[in-house]
């Protein structure tokens, strides 16, 4: 890139492929976006492999002088880093890409990915032999200690005084 990587910005294109594009080619689809991102300039971060998600409504999209309707699509983001004068010219090119059902570009922010954490078990080699009931048992709180009246009076009253 031949910007500074200080007068870039982080985007994210996130966007769903026509259902119809087959599982093997989804990563030549991939492979072609990064292609038109990389060609003005930007710096791919992350790209997932999109993944069939159902739409959480119908999209119609005009495909050879037929309107159709999707109600699924791969879902995928891409994270790049480009400078800001270069995004209308990504989303010309992308608006001309047939088989994005929907996409968008946002600005972003550098995060972190979430991990997901196992639960531990007692030693590594026991993690696979505790069961789900052992896990859930484990986390049960513990019950709050019982007060009686006036023990409650007192803590109010004390909290009271400290605070006036």
């Amino acid at each position: 890139m031949s910007e500074d990587i200080k007068d870039t910005k982080l985007y994210e294109f996130a966007y769903h492929l026509l259902p119809v594009v087959a599982v093997e080619a989804l990563q030549t689809e991939v492979n072609s976006l990064k292609g038109l991102i990389e060609g003005v300039g930007g710096v791919v971060e992350s790209a997932e492999l999109p993944k069939m998600r159902p739409l959480a409504y119908v999209i119609r999209k005009k495909i050879a002088n037929v309107w159709q309707e999707f109600t699924h699509g791969h879902f995928g983001v891409l994270v790049f880093r480009v400078p800001a004068m270069a995004v209308p010219e990504i989303k010309v090119g992308l608006d001309k890409v047939e088989t994005i059902l929907r996409g968008m570009i946002t600005e972003s922010f550098p995060y972190e990915t979430p991990t997901r954490r196992l639960p531990v078990a007692a030693s590594v080699g026991e993690r696979d032999s505790v069961d789900s009931d052992t896990q859930i048992a484990s986390k049960a709180p513990t019950p709050a200690p019982v007060m009686s009246v006036e023990e409650i009076d007192k803590e109010v009253e004390d909290l009271i005084a400290t605070t006036v």
